[in-house]
């Protein structure tokens, strides 16, 4: 259940109490039946905050709320189509009404409700009939709100303030946000690592052998395998270094292959076969020495079927180092050792939570709180996973008894209706989450195993999960929301990655999040469920297949659809599914998009990352809902449609690494962008006078992001581009790469120009400057 019950109704109140007063509302004359749904949700909202704690363990109460929802996702699209067909109305007026007349024969026109009278009458068929809609949606809720009555949910404030999350509104790139240090506490694993280093790394005759690490899920297998492979004697006594995540429910065998090769610093190219990567890797390995990390293996085969056999043969010398939760699993691989690891001891479990809750080493409230805090510990049964996820509670209360006995005393420990593993500690900690982050939390599941804060924190603004705040960016908020799932432990950050702009989900928080998501969300493939009623019930969907070819079908309801691994996809289905908010289709299979994706009129979000498509449809101007448009890396795309203009809500428009000959002219009109990636100035001398120049970007005022290519080509003044823009804090300029080498003195006087008449606002934080061949750059 992606959609959190009570979040989704408020979401939908403010959006009904927003769109009511709307001209393109009120010219299809909806208004009333508009309030009246709005009011019955707002009253029914009350009772929602018990109803989805109680769906977990209940039933009865989980078909309820299962209603309700199908109820809000129908009233969400409605109240898109209203504002589409009311703007189009609108818009149909304001030309019929071009031709010159007086001010006086314009005041006498016919009029009907406000508006005039041929908006009024080319509006009455669809009026009627989405005022039936809306009718019927009231009757349902009406229908819904009175079974209620049985369950006896308890009411909440309509204020709901206890739930509100208070957003940091200070820009996330200024924000405080130092890496977490590593969760090391203890003797034991510094004396594991050590041992299990000193095993891995000692002369063996035979090149190849597997070692393995066992324990429960939350345990601590991956921080101990972790700190085995950053060991210095690791790095220094092998070549070749990788770590693979595996998992039940992760990548294909070709993508396992793909990830190897890719780590070990090589190519796969065209390569699509498991014997064509197997033969790729048999090479990139020969004679040389390497360290293999198998991370979170249920299927011994993994090993025995795929690597083993070639990794002996190719290799000079290979360790490779497993974990896994299944013994057994580790003895089919016929593993030379096998390290179990130990829950933590009471004492280390506390030095484990105060590492993450005292961060300043606060002395006097360890000591004060330790006896309570030593219960809660008790309570997390020395799984690591457990303790970070409760400490993540515990950073939100005050530093009292009376708070973490709260959390000590809460019923939401003994909660049923989960696996037992995600009971406890990790459905408390979920269950404190403000509903605004419980329901981000749940869409990663949807996610990799490594995923992009850029990528998420978009789908999220297209999912409608993010709420406004004051000045503040949705994009500033959803950053903001990001941070704190990491600083609760709900998402671990890459440490690779200062910014923290990479992160994974602990395997079994994924697991959490897709248990409480139930059937609305679904990862895999969806021809292996095609026969369960479960996936016909599906909004969200992220296709993993091994399959050559995948099939979508009857999956009306479908809200997202995102193809990320091999699998070719019939592209016709798309313009089927008319509910989609998000269409995320990656990979060089997919060819072309057909011209019914302007039929896509809810469309939020479309990702069509490294694929092969070689144009874009005209119709594609439609999706004036719009927000995010990502065609990077398209090497065969080279032209825009014009229609791309008309996408008015759009904010995010990504198009670096796809050659195109220019951008059209009319970007300047889309004024909510607020990032703009790739934005090429002039064209390719082939299409003279349809590419942009600088002064495009004048009325871009909201960009807080910013990539322009080709800046040589830049002409007349451009002193003013960027000085109106508060909110640039990232700034990428571009000229074209010079092969020859030679440059001439005027073009070299003309960049330096260009470059001086650009004046940044002081809100900048990050210049990048690339291919710049001027002699030097003025600084003021």
């Amino acid at each position: 259940m992606a959609m959190v019950v009570d979040a989704f109704a408020g979401k939908l109140v403010e959006r009904l109490a927003n769109v009511i007063e709307e001209k393109a509302i009120m010219v299809l004359g909806v208004k009333d039946d508009l309030q009246r749904l709005r009011r019955r949700m707002e009253r029914m909202a009350r009772v929602l905050k018990d109803a989805e704690r109680r769906r977990i363990q209940d039933e009865a109460v989980q078909g309820w709320v299962d209603e309700l929802k199908d109820l809000m996702y129908d009233a969400e699209d409605i109240i898109d189509l209203c504002m589409i067909q009311g703007m189009r109305l609108l818009q149909d007026d304001d030309q019929h009404s071009q031709p010159a007349e007086s001010s006086a024969a314009a005041s006498t026109r016919v009029r009907c409700c406000n508006f005039p009278l041929f908006s009024c009458v080319r509006s009455v068929p669809f009026r009627y009939e989405i005022a039936d809609q809306i009718k019927n949606l009231n009757v349902k809720l009406e229908e819904i709100s009175a079974d209620k009555d049985k369950f006896n949910f308890i009411t909440s404030s309509s204020s709901n303030s206890s739930d509100a999350y208070v957003v940091n509104h200070q820009p996330s790139s200024r924000q405080s946000s130092s890496l977490p240090e590593p969760d090391i506490v203890g003797w034991d694993i510094r004396d594991s690592t050590k041992s299990l280093v000193e095993l891995l790394i000692s002369p063996h005759e035979q090149k190849c052998r597997l070692f393995a690490i066992v324990g429960m899920g939350g345990i601590g297998k991956t921080t101990l395998a972790r700190q085995i492979y950053n060991d210095s004697k690791i790095n220094d006594h092998f070549l070749l270094h990788s770590w693979i995540w595996v998992s039940k429910s992760s990548t294909s065998t070709t993508d396992l292959l793909k990830e190897i090769i890719r780590n070990v610093g090589d190519s796969y190219g065209e390569s699509m076969t498991i014997a064509e990567l197997q033969k790729i890797l048999s090479k990139v390995l020969h004679e040389k020495s390497l360290f293999l990390v198998l991370d979170d293996v249920w299927d011994a085969n993994v090993w025995i079927e795929l690597i083993e056999s070639l990794l002996q043969i190719a290799t000079k010398k290979c360790r490779v180092l497993v974990t896994t939760r299944d013994r057994n699993t580790a003895m089919k691989m016929r593993a030379a050792h096998i390290h179990n690891v130990n829950k933590l001891s009471l004492d280390f479990g506390w030095e484990l939570l105060c590492k993450k809750v005292f961060t300043n080493n606060e002395v006097s409230d360890m000591q004060r709180l330790k006896d309570i805090g030593m219960q809660i510990v008790e309570k997390c049964d020395g799984l690591p996973v457990a303790i970070k996820a409760i400490a993540g509670v515990l950073l939100t209360k005050d530093r009292n008894k009376r708070e973490w006995e709260n959390v000590l005393n809460s019923d939401a420990w003994t909660i049923t209706g989960l696996p037992e593993e995600l009971r406890g500690a990790l459905y408390l900690s979920y269950d404190t989450l403000p509903s605004a982050l419980k329901q981000c939390f749940l869409y990663c599941s949807l996610q990799r195993h490594e995923f992009q804060r850029e990528e998420v924190i978009h789908e999220w603004i297209a999912e409608g999960f993010i709420k406004p705040s004051g000045n503040a960016s949705m994009e500033d908020i959803a950053k903001d929301y990001y941070m704190e799932l990491i600083r609760r432990s709900f998402l671990q950050p890459n440490l690779d990655y200062v910014d923290m702009s990479e992160c994974t989900m602990h395997d079994l928080l994924r697991g959490l999040a897709q248990a409480l998501a139930g059937n609305e969300n679904f990862l895999g493939d969806p021809q292996d469920a095609r026969n369960t009623n479960s996936i016909k019930k599906v909004r969200r969907l992220t296709v993993s297949s091994e399959r050559d070819n995948v099939i979508i079908e009857h999956l009306d309801s479908l809200r997202r659809l995102s193809l990320l691994t091999p699998p070719n996809l019939n592209t016709s289905v798309i313009g089927s599914l008319k509910h989609l908010r998000l269409l995320i289709l990656n990979g060089d299979r997919i060819e072309n998009i057909p011209d019914s994706i302007g039929d896509l009129v809810h469309l939020r979000l479309l990702d069509l990352y490294n694929t092969r498509i070689c144009e874009l449809p005209e119709f594609l101007g439609n999706l004036i809902n719009l927000q995010s448009l990502v065609l990077s890396y398209c090497e065969s795309l080279h032209i825009l449609p014009r229609s791309i203009t008309k996408l008015c809500s759009l904010r995010r428009f990504v198009l670096h690494h796809t050659p195109l000959n220019y951008v059209p002219k009319g970007i300047g009109k889309l004024e909510h962008l607020n990032s703009l990636s790739g934005f090429i100035i002039g064209n390719n001398g082939i299409n003279e006078g349809v590419g942009c120049d600088l002064e495009e970007l004048q009325m871009l005022e909201n960009l807080s992001f910013l990539d322009i290519k080709n800046l040589e080509k830049a002409r007349g003044k451009s002193a003013l581009v960027l000085s109106n823009k508060p909110s640039l804090r990232e700034l990428h300029l571009c000229c074209t790469r010079n092969i020859s080498g030679h440059v001439q003195q005027q073009e070299m006087d003309k960049i330096v120009q260009v470059f001086d008449q650009l004046s940044p606002s002081t809100s900048l934080v990050d210049l990048a400057i690339a291919d710049y061949f001027g002699l030097d750059i003025q600084s003021g």
